[in-house]
């Protein structure tokens, strides 16, 4: 099965008020959008706020209005509420980039080489603007044997480890810091590989590739388009499309059209081959390409073409996008998959491991040694934590609230497609 073949595919179409928000996501502004943007109904704008600010996109979906508003009608309160995600994201854009540029200031006086990566590149050079990329953190790709130097330069301008031997005990790879004032958490990595996929990115060939990047008159390092693409590609499928995957969809569009001819396509296909990451770059091209950007060749899409691919795989993955709904209620697998069994000793037996997990669970959420004694003390904390956030949620399903009892179904449905996802990637 090639792309040719998949294009048409019913499980890429979206519903109507995603594809309201994915048209008005696109870059290409017509005579017919106008028009259809201009016969919307109040309910369809809240909708499409609604929606908008799931995904994580509510700044670029006004950025891409304002070039054209002036041919629209925009009802006030969905212009007020557009106006105010802007300024919030604009406050915080400016934070960053000063957090970001201390941070480069800092590394270059130690003589330190990094390669900035995902939102803080492309705010800087893609989008060119403080607000449109919404970011939570700033991640930095470092070399290994400068990690020693590194958080001794970070400490002496106020930067704390969030663990205690400065390693993320899930992602080992992955060494945060908390800023010393207003700021967003530093994540500095080592490397850029997944620990449950397969495949994973040349990262000695990331480094040879990367380009130089003038921010406010100080050099630093990030990726080349090309290693750029693979690696949005690449991380967003090994979280499964769930942490915001339209909004890296939009990046991945943004980024194409700002190198537009320069992307050397030929190279994306033999990394993607060489490096056992096909699947995980064609099932990004793929919806983006659909939804977004008509400028990625076709011809690409049927050479990276997984020989197992088939079309429910982009149902699975436009599952993860799209349908979280249910999270506004439902923070926990757990409630789900005890809604959707049917079996009361099933029942029982979810209840129980939600209460009582291991102790190696109960030390990786605490961040504690799992040999300790004191892991015993954090299974109160972890019953109590466990009321407090999911009390309301079972309230509402002990009363059989037929909203909360539909969203856990599909939830869970949702979560298996997710399981589904994961195994495809990772099968050889």
């Amino acid at each position: 099965m090639k792309f040719d073949d998949l294009k048409n595919s019913t499980y890429l179409k979206l519903d109507r008020y995603d594809q309201l928000l994915v048209e008005m996501l696109r870059s290409v502004v017509n005579d017919e959008l106008i028009n259809k943007i201009n016969s919307y109904s109040s309910e369809e704008w809240s909708q499409l706020l609604d929606r908008s600010m799931m995904n994580g996109v509510t700044a670029l979906l006004w950025n891409n209005l304002k070039s054209f508003k002036h041919l629209v009608n925009i009802p006030a309160e969905i212009a007020d509420k557009m106006t105010d995600s802007l300024v919030q994201s604009t406050g915080r854009g400016i934070i960053i980039h000063n957090q970001l540029k201390e941070l480069l200031t800092n590394f270059s006086e130690n003589n330190i080489q990094v390669i900035i990566l995902k939102g803080a590149h492309l705010a800087e050079e893609i989008y060119k603007n403080l607000y449109v990329r919404q970011m939570f953190d700033i991640d930095i790709l470092v070399k290994k044997h400068d990690l020693p130097r590194l958080d001794r330069s970070l400490r002496e301008i106020g930067y704390k480890p969030i663990f205690v031997d400065g390693t993320n005990p899930k992602i080992e790879s992955q060494f945060p810091y908390s800023p010393p004032k207003s700021g967003v958490r530093l994540e500095l990595h080592t490397s850029l590989k997944s620990t449950v996929m397969t495949g994973s990115l040349d990262e000695e060939a990331l480094w040879a590739r990367a380009r130089t990047l003038s921010i406010d008159g100080i050099e630093t390092l990030v990726l080349a388009p090309e290693d750029l693409l693979l690696h949005l590609c690449y991380h967003i499928s090994y979280h499964l499309y769930r942490h915001f995957g339209l909004r890296t969809l939009c990046d991945i569009s943004e980024v194409i059209h700002f190198h537009n001819n320069k992307i050397n396509w030929n190279q994306i296909v033999d990394c993607a081959d060489n490096r056992h990451i096909k699947k995980n770059i064609f099932s990004t091209l793929l919806p983006t390409k659909i939804w977004l950007n008509d400028n990625i060749p076709d011809d690409v899409l049927n050479e990276l073409t997984p020989r197992d691919f088939n079309p429910e795989i982009m149902k699975w993955i436009k599952s993860q996008i799209f349908d979280g709904r249910g999270q506004y209620y439902i923070r926990s697998t757990k409630i789900p998959e005890l809604v959707s069994s049917e079996k009361l000793a099933n029942k029982i037996v979810i209840i129980l491991r939600g209460i009582i997990p291991s102790k190696g669970q109960i030390a990786r959420k605490y961040v504690i040694k799992s040999n300790s004694v004191r892991v015993y003390l954090y299974y109160l904390l972890h019953i109590m934590d466990m009321v407090r956030r999911h009390y309301r949620t079972m309230i509402k399903l002990l009363k059989n609230d037929e909203v909360v009892v539909n969203i856990a179904k599909k939830e869970y449905e949702r979560e298996r497609e997710k399981n589904a996802l994961r195994e495809w990637f990772i099968r050889e």
